[in-house]
């Protein structure tokens, strides 16, 4: 509750004005916002110390002399919550306080010494709360600091062992850097950030390198296009040097989401399209439809449960989701991406969602799904291209041209092992986070609202005014 003294504005009239009879308001008098759109929210009331003249969207009230002005400006912000509730309507544009209504509300009044003391006590409380914020705000700036110095650290290690240090730093001190639920996102995207830079985990020299599982898979591509049992993938170029976002350790390689996909036909596309599948089609009973309301971020959510008949559904198999299959969202909010649950009944996906078949031993779904979801450098990838595009939607050539920092296939289990479990702590801190605030706000609210329990008297020279 800001105390607001109005001693001057950018717009003046001039002394002929007054003498022609523009209304001039005297120094002292209250001045109350009646009409505004920030009215939803708060009663703007303001004291002048100067005379000044006020425009359609404000009034002014003249105090008599038994009444402080300051202890009406306080009185009109104590009863904000009163007044926007019921004195207050909705016009075709703004709102507008019911101004015949709010003059006419009866007010309780003590006597003006008592009206002095009651504005001397709140404009002493006021400055204490003044500290306490000013107090809080540079302990809050401090803690930042620290926290981004310590996520600074973490991020900018250069192996393994870096990490693991610059981590027990922030282990040590976890619920003095972390105290509010939104510094938890920062910390999620910097695990996830480490993890596709290899630096979560140590290398092992002994692995397969990625580059010879990619020769691999794409010699068995080929020898399946040659037989005719998958159709020639479209030709994508070649990843140059300077198109990688970072440098990846020994045994990774960078491959396009394409290589990486599994062997079989139509193992990246959406479901049907157009007249194909129509929503006048869906059943209450029936096979399940795989869309955007499915796909979440970072998990897989029955909560739309659109349907198709049997029929319909043999017609459309070959838009069936598979187990372990990679979601991504292409309209809507796009870039969510989850897995295909392992126990899923049949299905298919609708025209919103990408469904991507990943190969066997060369990726680990659940590596691919953590890093699509976080790593800053992948987000870029795919919203850079979408803002180039007239309509807001990912499509296939961006998916299938998606560059991917691969790692030996045991590294990214052991990836997947240590995110899984640092993701788990940190839900665990979001959760007890939420909690104490949630408990503190629960305490803040049943104070506020024991208050008007304290019983009111009326004390002797007192007065309820009508405006």
């Amino acid at each position: 509750m800001k105390r607001l003294d109005i001693d001057g504005s950018q717009d003046e009239v001039s002394q002929s004005a007054v003498d022609d009879g523009l209304t001039l308001i005297p120094a002292g008098a209250v001045l109350v916002v009646v009409r505004s759109g920030i009215l939803k929210h708060t009663v703007p009331v303001a004291v002048t110390s100067v005379p000044c003249t006020v425009n359609q969207d404000i009034k002014a009230l003249v105090c008599c002399p038994s009444v402080l002005p300051e202890y009406v400006r306080l009185m009109i912000q104590g009863f904000q919550t009163f007044i926007l509730e019921n004195l207050t309507k909705t016009g075709t544009t703004v709102e507008s306080m019911k101004v015949r209504e709010f003059f006419s509300e009866p007010f309780l009044f003590p006597p003006r010494a008592e009206q002095y003391r009651i504005v001397a006590r709140v404009d002493e409380l006021m400055a204490l709360l003044d500290r306490l914020e000013a107090a809080k705000e540079a302990r809050d700036a401090t803690r930042a600091q620290l926290r981004d110095a310590a996520l600074a650290a973490l991020q900018d290690a250069n192996d393994a062992a870096e990490v693991k240090t610059a981590w027990s730093r922030i282990a040590d001190h976890m619920h003095d850097l972390f105290t509010d639920p939104a510094d938890i996102p920062s910390l999620r995207e910097t695990v996830l950030q480490l993890a596709v830079r290899g630096q979560l985990v140590p290398q092992d020299p002994t692995n397969e390198s990625a580059c010879v599982v990619l020769d691999r898979l794409a010699l068995e591509r080929a020898q399946l296009v040659t037989e005719e049992k998958i159709t020639k993938p479209k030709l994508l170029p070649p990843i140059e040097a300077d198109e990688v976002p970072f440098e990846v350790p020994e045994g990774w390689a960078w491959c396009r989401l394409q290589e990486i996909a599994a062997l079989l036909p139509r193992a990246i596309q959406s479901g049907p399209f157009g007249s194909t599948l129509r929503h006048s089609e869906f059943v209450s009973d029936g096979k399940l439809v795989i869309g955007i309301d499915n796909t979440q971020d970072g998990f897989f959510s029955i909560g739309s449960n659109h349907r198709i008949t049997e029929d319909k559904f043999r017609t459309l198999e070959k838009y069936r989701a598979r187990p372990n299959d990679l979601l991504i969202t292409v309209m809507g909010t796009i870039g969510r991406c989850c897995l295909v649950p392992t126990d899923i009944e049949p299905a298919i996906v609708t025209k919103h969602v990408y469904r991507i078949s990943l190969a066997n031993g060369a990726v680990v779904p659940r590596y691919l799904m953590h890093m699509i979801r976080g790593a800053p450098a992948m987000r870029e990838q795919m919203f850079g291209q979408v803002r180039g595009l007239t309509r807001d939607g990912l499509n296939g050539s961006i998916i299938r041209a998606l560059m991917i920092p691969l790692p030996p296939i045991a590294e990214q289990e052991l990836i997947v092992t240590k995110v899984d479990a640092l993701m788990a702590m940190l839900d665990r801190l979001d959760a007890t986070l939420r909690s104490g605030r949630e408990t503190q706000d629960a305490f803040c609210a049943s104070a506020v609202r024991a208050l008007p329990q304290v019983p009111l008297e009326v004390g002797e020279g007192s007065a309820v005014a009508v405006g």
